[in-house]
């Protein structure tokens, strides 16, 4: 009914109208706009229905999205406020201040990874990021990223190696590529001391 309250609305108005109407799991946007003849007089109205569900659907998880990265980035940003305080004011001994430092750099990188994803994320969601598939190696990438995480092992006192057999997956190259150095960067940095990854 309020449908057609929008078309009569906009013969008489010569305003065009938008409303979103929700029915169970689908919205639909509703654009109802006047149709002007030679004279300029109001003939009548246009509606055109579409189907944005799934663009609701993925706006309510940037916005869930966006809220919890607010939280992630406020966390570490907190601590390393606090700890570069105590380093300024001389409230630290000098015996923690390798310490704090230490904390500082953590949270730091914590704040890199975050700012990275988030960057990646807008590459992904503007198709800035070459999707083009291809063959890849995949021990190849697997051995390529265990060398450039050796620095963060040892740091974290993992042993980090590999046994790797060749092999081929097809995929996005950059995104093959982040998806095995997350998975071995958590398992360092939630391991235990004296622990070890295995890549195979």
């Amino acid at each position: 009914k309020s449908v057609w309250e929008d078309f009569d609305s906009v013969i008489k108005s010569g305003q065009p109208v938008t409303r979103n109407i929700t029915s169970r799991d689908m919205t639909i946007r509703i654009t109802i706009s006047p149709i002007v003849d030679e004279l300029g007089a109001i003939a009548g109205a246009v509606g055109l229905f579409s189907d944005i569900t799934q663009s609701e659907r993925l706006e309510r998880t940037r916005r869930e999205y966006v809220s919890n990265v607010s939280h992630e980035l406020r966390t570490p940003l907190t601590s390393i406020s606090g700890f570069a305080e105590l380093i300024r004011d001389g409230i630290a001994k000098p015996q923690d201040v390798q310490h704090f430092a230490g904390n500082i750099y953590t949270e730091a990188q914590r704040l890199i990874a975050l700012v990275g994803d988030i960057i990646r994320l807008s590459q992904l969601d503007e198709g800035s990021v070459g999707s083009e598939k291809t063959d890849l190696r995949l021990d190849g990438m697997a051995a390529s990223v265990v060398s450039r995480l050796q620095d963060a092992a040892a740091q974290h006192d993992v042993t980090l190696r590999t046994d790797l057999k060749p092999c081929r997956v097809h995929g996005i190259a950059q995104i093959v590529d982040e998806l095995i150095y997350n998975l071995c960067d958590n398992a360092i940095k939630y391991n235990r001391k004296d622990g070890s990854v295995t890549v195979s």
